[in-house]
C-alpha cells in the first residue's frame, strides 16, 4: 500500500523522486526503495516526505476511503457465508502490500481462519506454520494474561486498542499496538497490528484516523500499559 500511495501522491503532485530528494534530505535510494516496494523504517523520513507531498503519515501508509470499503465488502462476505478459502484469497489481494497486521481468529478454537500476508513478513512464520499455532501462543508469555482479559471484556460494539509484543521465527519479539474487535455472536475476534514505531510515530489525528480506516464502531478502549524492553 505505501509503494502504491507514494506513486499516486508523486504523480499527482507532478513531481519525482529526485526533486523529493533533494527537497526534504531523504537519500534518492531510500525513495527509489519505497518505490520498488520496500516498507519504510525511518519515521523521520517517512514524515518527511509527507510533510513535502502535503499529506499525512496515515495517507501515504493506507488508502483511508478504499480499506473502508475493503472491510465493507469483506463483512458482506462472511454474512453471505462464502468460504473462508475466497475469504482469504480477498485479504491477500487488497491487504497484500499492507504493513498492517489483519487476522480473523475463531475464538472457539483459538486458531486463525484468516491472515493477511504481512504477519509472514513481520513475524518470519510461513503462513502454514501460522494457522496451526493459536493467537495467544503468538503473544509475549508476560503480555498474555492482559490481551486475553481485553478480549474477555469486549463486546460486540466495542473496540480496544492494546500494546503487547508477538514472537518471531527467530527467537526475538516485535512491538505492536493491536485494534481487537470481538463478535461474540459469531465467536470471532478481529485484529489489526501496527509495529510500535509506525503507531508511535503518528500524531494523534492519525492514530484516529487508523482506528477509522480499520472499520472501527462503538467505543474505543484503551487498554495500553508500559511493556519492559527486551
Amino acid at each position: 500500500m505505501f509503494k502504491k500511495q507514494l506513486k499516486t501522491f508523486l504523480h499527482d503532485r507532478k513531481l519525482t523522486a529526485a526533486e523529493v530528494a533533494r527537497r526534504t534530505g531523504v537519500p534518492k535510494q531510500t525513495l527509489s526503495d519505497w518505490l520498488s516496494g520496500t516498507q519504510p523504517r525511518n519515521m523521520e523520513y517517512v514524515r518527511r516526505v509527507a510533510e513535502e507531498l502535503h499529506v499525512t503519515t496515515t495517507q501515504l501508509f493506507f488508502d483511508v476511503p478504499q480499506l473502508k470499503e475493503d472491510e465493507k465488502k469483506l463483512a458482506d462476505l462472511k454474512e453471505k457465508s462464502i468460504t473462508l478459502n475466497s475469504m482469504q484469497h480477498y485479504c491477500d489481494f487488497f491487504f497484500g502490500n499492507a504493513i498492517a497486521l489483519m487476522h480473523i481468529v475463531d475464538l472457539r478454537t483459538g486458531y486463525p481462519n484468516i491472515l493477511s500476508p504481512s504477519w509472514e513478513k513481520t513475524l518470519g512464520w510461513p503462513r502454514s506454520d501460522l494457522m496451526k499455532k493459536k493467537w495467544i501462543d503468538l503473544v509475549h508469555p508476560e503480555d498474555r494474561s492482559r490481551v486475553k482479559s481485553v478480549v474477555q471484556k469486549n463486546a460486540s460494539a466495542q473496540v480496544s486498542i492494546c500494546e503487547h509484543r508477538l514472537l518471531q521465527s527467530k527467537g526475538g519479539y516485535v512491538h505492536v499496538f493491536t485494534k481487537l474487535a470481538v463478535d461474540t455472536a459469531a465467536q470471532i475476534m478481529t485484529s489489526v497490528s501496527l509495529p510500535s514505531e509506525v503507531y508511535q510515530a503518528l500524531s494523534q489525528r492519525e492514530k484516529a484516523d487508523f482506528l477509522q480506516s480499520m472499520g472501527g464502531a462503538g467505543p474505543v478502549q484503551s487498554k495500553r500499559q508500559g511493556l519492559p524492553s527486551v
